[in-house]
């Protein structure tokens, strides 16, 4: 199974640091085919600016950023795991904006 493992903490050391590893590790183990997304270490920006408002509007959809790769690996898995802390009782604000630029791009691409 090709599962895409979404990790949204910018502390390797942290509960979440091992959790993750811990998914790694045993869905490798397990024969999974697995690509890991770790919105931190990629610098994921999930601001969405005056620029990238615009882009939405445009007759010509560019796909030039790591939202982009991001919605072509959430396309292609066939299972999804989110490790991520609960701040404030709700996710990051980096998941939020990586999940809706993505949603963004898969709609707008179909």
């Amino acid at each position: 199974m090709k599962v895409l493992l979404v990790y949204a903490n910018p502390l390797a050391s942290s509960l979440n640091g091992k959790i993750k590893s811990v998914v790694e590790e045993s869905l490798v183990s397990s024969g999974h085919e697995i690509d890991v997304i770790d919105l931190y270490a990629d610098r994921f920006d999930p601001v969405l600016t005056m620029e990238k408002q615009k882009a939405y509007f445009e007759t010509t959809f560019r796909r030039g950023n790591l939202a982009a790769d991001c919605a072509n690996w959430l396309m292609y898995a066939e299972g999804l795991v989110f490790v991520f802390p609960a701040w404030s009782m709700g996710t990051p604000a980096i998941l939020k904006g990586f999940l809706i630029g993505c949603l963004v791009l898969m709609f707008r691409s179909a």
